[in-house]
C-alpha cells in the first residue's frame, strides 16, 4: 500500500513511467478507496504547490507575531503566491534593522506556547463525481473558516481515518481550549505514513504538550523535529533552548 501511495504522487506530479501511469490509471478507475486518496491528495496539491509556499507563509506569521502582535486564534487568509515571494525580501531587509528584543528570559510552556501557535487557513477543497461524498469534510471546513470552530468539531468528527479531517479537528479543537483532544488527533495522523500534513502534525502536538505541561514528551518530540528536515526546526530549536 505504501508504494502505491508513492506511486500515486509520482503520477499526480506526472513523473513516472508510461507502464507504471496505465497500472495506476487502473487502480483509480477500479478502486474506490484509492479514486478517493487520488482525488483528495490532488486536491491537496493544488493548494500547496510548493513546500516553500508554505515556510514562507508560517515565517511570515510568525514575524508578524513578533513585531506588531496578534491575537490568538486568528485565521489568517491565504495570499497571492506572488505576494510572498516579494513580501520574503522585504521581511528579511525589515529583520535587519527591526527585530524586537525578547523580554522575557525565562518563559513557561504556556508563554512559548502563545508565542510560537499560529492557525492555518482551511484552503483545502475536495470534489467527487458523488457529490455526498465527503460532505461532512466540506461542512467542517466551511465551519472552520468561518471560525465556528465547535460546529466544526461536530462535523469533523463525522469523518474518521481522514487526514485532513484530522488535521483540522485538531486546529479546532486548540481554538476550543481542547488540548488533549487536539494532541490525539495530531497523534493519528503522526501514526499514518508518508502523508502531507505530517511536520505540522508533529509541530501542534508538540505544542499541545507544553500547553498540557507534558515537558518531557515535549522535548522528545521537539528534538526529533529539530533534527529533522521540518520547515519548523529552527523553531523547534529555539523552544528546546528555552526549555532548558
Amino acid at each position: 500500500m505504501k508504494e502505491q501511495f508513492e506511486l500515486l504522487e509520482q503520477y499526480i506530479d506526472g513523473d513516472i513511467g508510461l507502464a507504471e501511469s496505465e497500472s495506476v490509471g487502473q487502480l483509480i478507475s477500479s478502486d474506490p478507496f484509492f479514486k478517493k486518496e487520488y482525488d483528495l491528495r490532488r486536491e491537496v496539491n493544488k493548494a500547496i504547490s510548493e513546500k516553500n509556499i508554505m515556510q514562507f507563509r508560517y515565517k511570515l506569521n510568525m514575524i508578524h507575531d513578533q513585531q506588531i502582535g496578534s491575537s490568538r486564534g486568528k485565521v489568517r487568509q491565504l495570499i497571492d503566491h506572488k505576494w510572498y515571494l516579494a513580501a520574503a525580501s522585504v521581511t528579511i531587509l525589515a529583520l535587519i534593522g527591526s527585530l524586537l528584543i525578547n523580554n522575557m528570559s525565562n518563559p513557561g510552556p504556556e508563554q512559548l506556547f502563545d508565542r510560537y501557535y499560529t492557525t492555518e487557513n482551511a484552503v483545502f477543497t475536495t470534489r467527487s463525481s458523488n457529490e455526498n461524498d465527503n460532505i461532512e469534510l466540506k461542512e467542517g471546513l466551511q465551519q472552520f473558516q468561518l471560525n465556528n470552530y465547535k460546529e466544526a468539531i461536530n462535523w469533523l468528527k463525522k469523518s474518521p481515518k481522514n487526514i485532513v479531517s484530522e488535521y483540522y479537528l485538531g486546529i479546532s479543537y486548540i481554538e476550543t481550549d481542547q488540548y488533549t483532544q487536539a494532541k490525539d488527533a495530531f497523534h493519528r495522523i503522526i501514526e499514518q505514513e508518508n502523508n502531507l500534513f505530517t511536520e505540522q502534525a508533529q509541530w501542534y502536538k508538540g505544542l499541545c504538550l507544553l500547553k498540557l505541561n507534558e515537558i518531557d514528551e515535549a522535548t522528545l518530540l521537539f528534538t526529533s523535529i529539530k533534527n529533522s528536515s521540518s520547515l519548523y526546526n529552527d523553531d523547534a530549536s529555539e523552544i528546546l533552548k528555552k526549555l532548558n
